[in-house]
């Protein structure tokens, strides 16, 4: 029925179009930009189920707030990448601390699933190399803790490179302390 309607309209507009057209009480330009309306109109109307009204009066509104309504998305796209910025943050460091009293290989495979999932969120949010390096930067100094206990469980009083090992830890330790202390006074 809705069919039949719109395809009435639509040739009942038409001749109505042409008939003031052939008396002179429609201009050439007048008449072309009726035609317009008419035949987009009637497409609508015939084509699109889903229309129910056709509000033109009301569209310049309407695509005015489409471009407000796509700014707001790209801003708080941005405030969801720095919220994902700074979970990555919290992410790496807890990879880079967490288990280290568990056995060797189940902080192994910790370390490793943790660095799974950093590197798919950072791969997500499309971070720079400078924001990858520091999101890591926890996880790089604890590394070098790694590195300088090499395969000991723990470092003894009874190995020979014990003060000098222990002097590293210490100040690897305070160093991420300050860079903890750091982070808390940034404001992003």
């Amino acid at each position: 029925m809705k069919k039949f309607f719109g395809s009435f309209v639509f040739i009942s507009l038409l001749v109505f179009g042409v008939y003031f057209l052939e008396k002179g009480k429609l201009g050439a330009a007048s008449f072309v930009s009726f035609i317009s309306v008419v035949l987009i109109s009637g497409f609508a109307f015939y084509g699109f189920d889903r229309i129910k009204e056709l509000d033109i009066k009301n569209l310049r509104l309407i695509l005015s707030e489409i471009k407000e309504t796509k700014a707001e998305i790209f801003a708080k796209q941005d405030d969801l990448k720095k919220t994902a910025f700074v979970m990555s943050e919290i992410l790496a460091f807890s990879s880079a601390d967490n288990g280290r009293m568990d056995s060797k290989e189940g902080y192994r495979i910790k370390r490793e699933w943790y660095d799974h999932k950093l590197n798919e969120l950072m791969n997500d949010f499309d971070f720079s190399d400078k924001e990858i390096q520091e999101i890591k930067k926890f996880s790089a100094k604890y590394n070098e803790i790694d590195r300088l206990l090499q395969d000991r469980d723990v470092l003894k009083v009874s190995d020979p490179d014990y003060k000098e090992i222990k002097t590293k830890l210490e100040s690897l330790s305070s160093e991420i302390k300050r860079m903890q202390q750091e982070d808390t006074k940034k404001d992003r």
